[in-house]
C-alpha cells in the first residue's frame, strides 16, 4: 500500500489517496522491540522493525498504530518481552 505524500491521513477511512501498488523487491523483516509511549497514549509508541545482517540484527525503523491496534498488540507482545536488546551498540 502507499499514500500520496501530501495526502492527510484518516484513521478507519479509505480514500483516494491510497494506492494498492504491486512490488517486485521485497523484503521480511522482524518487530525486535517497541517504543516508549509517546504524549499520553498507552500501551507502547511504535514496534521497532530490523532485518538479520549475517549474525547481527539491523534497525530499520517503526511505525505507529491506531489505538485498538496497540491495545491488542500490547497484550500479544508483553509477553515476548526480552531483558536484552538485540542491536549491536553503535
Amino acid at each position: 500500500m502507499a499514500k500520496r505524500a501530501d495526502s492527510v491521513y484518516a484513521s478507519g477511512s479509505r480514500t483516494p489517496a491510497w494506492l494498492k501498488i504491486k512490488t517486485a523487491k521485497r523484503q521480511e523483516v522482524v518487530i525486535a522491540g517497541v517504543t516508549a509511549p509517546r504524549r499520553t497514549g498507552p500501551f507502547f509508541g511504535a514496534l521497532v522493525l530490523a532485518v538479520r545482517e549475517g549474525d547481527a540484527w539491523r534497525y530499520i525503523g517503526g511505525t505507529g498504530f491506531s489505538h485498538k491496534v496497540l491495545e491488542d498488540l500490547h497484550a500479544k507482545l508483553v509477553k515476548l518481552t526480552a531483558s536484552k536488546s538485540p542491536f549491536l551498540p553503535k
